[in-house]
C-alpha cells in the first residue's frame, strides 16, 4: 500500500510516498519505494524503516546513487553519479567517499585511490586530462607527502608536496632519463647526475622514474 512515510513507527523520519513491504511494526521492512517531497525516488531494500542492503536514489537535481546502503545512508559499494557528470564508483561509509574508489571527471580526469571522509586522502593515481599523471600521497583533497609527477611529455619529478604545491628538495628526468636537474619547491636548478638525482629519489623514499613515452610537453601542473 502507498502511505505517507512520515512519522511512522520506529522513528522513520523521510517524508514522502512509501510502497512497498512492510513490518509488523509498519515500518517499511524489505524491497519498496519511496518519493520524497522534492521528486527524489528511492528504490531498494529497507530494515526497521530505514534503505539498508541494495538500492538506487535519483535525487531531485537529476544525480543517482546505486549500491549498498546501511541505516539510511550510503554505506559499502556503490556508484554516484551526479548531475555534471563527475562518477564516482568505490567504498563509502556514512555518506561518504571512504576506502578505495575511482572518481571519473566529465573532462576526462581519473583519480584511482584511497578515500577518507569524502576527500582523495592515502596514496592514489592522478590522471589528468592534460596527460599528465601524478602517483603518491594525498591528504584531505590534495598531493601532501611523497609522490612522483609525469608530465604529458615524458619528463618526470620525485618531489615531496604540501597542500598540493612541490615542497623542498626534488629531482627531475629528462624524457628518455638521460638527464637531470636538482629541484627546489619544484623549480629546476643546474643539472646533476643520474646518480645524484637517484640518491635524491632515495632520500625521499622512491624510486628514480622509469622511461616514459611522448612527445616533449608542457611542465605546468593542472
Amino acid at each position: 500500500a502507498i502511505s505517507n512515510a512520515l512519522g511512522t513507527a520506529g522513528g522513520w523520519v523521510m517524508e514522502g510516498e512509501y510502497e512497498g513491504a512492510r513490518n509488523a511494526a509498519g515500518q517499511p521492512h524489505g524491497r519498496g519505494a519511496v518519493r520524497f517531497a522534492d521528486g527524489a525516488v528511492y528504490e531498494g531494500e529497507f530494515k526497521a524503516g530505514k534503505q539498508k542492503g541494495r538500492g538506487k536514489m535519483r535525487y531531485a537535481n537529476g544525480s543517482e546513487y546505486e549500491g549498498q546502503w546501511k541505516e539510511g545512508k550510503k554505506e559499502g559499494r556503490g556508484t554516484y553519479r551526479s548531475a555534471s557528470g563527475d562518477v564516482y564508483e568505490g567504498q563509502w561509509k556514512a555518506d561518504k567517499r571512504e576506502g578505495r574508489g575511482t572518481y571519473r571527471h566529465p573532462d576526462g580526469g581519473v583519480y584511482e585511490g584511497e578515500f577518507k571522509a569524502g576527500e582523495m586522502d592515502g596514496h592514489g593515481t592522478e590522471r589528468f586530462a592534460s596527460g599528465n599523471v601524478y602517483e603518491g600521497e594525498y591528504v584531505a583533497g590534495n598531493r601532501e607527502g611523497r609522490g612522483t609527477f609525469r608530465y604529458a611529455g615524458g619528463e618526470a619529478d620525485v618531489g615531496r608536496y604540501r597542500g598540493g604545491a612541490d615542497v623542498g628538495e626534488g629531482a627531475r628526468w629528462s624524457a628518455d632519463r638521460k638527464a637531470a636537474w636538482r629541484l627546489q619547491d619544484g623549480e629546476a636548478g643546474k643539472p646533476i647526475s643520474l646518480l645524484e638525482a637517484a640518491g635524491i629519489a632515495a632520500e625521499i623514499g622512491l624510486v628514480p622514474p622509469a622511461a616514459g613515452l611522448g612527445k616533449r610537453g608542457s611542465r605546468v601542473h593542472p
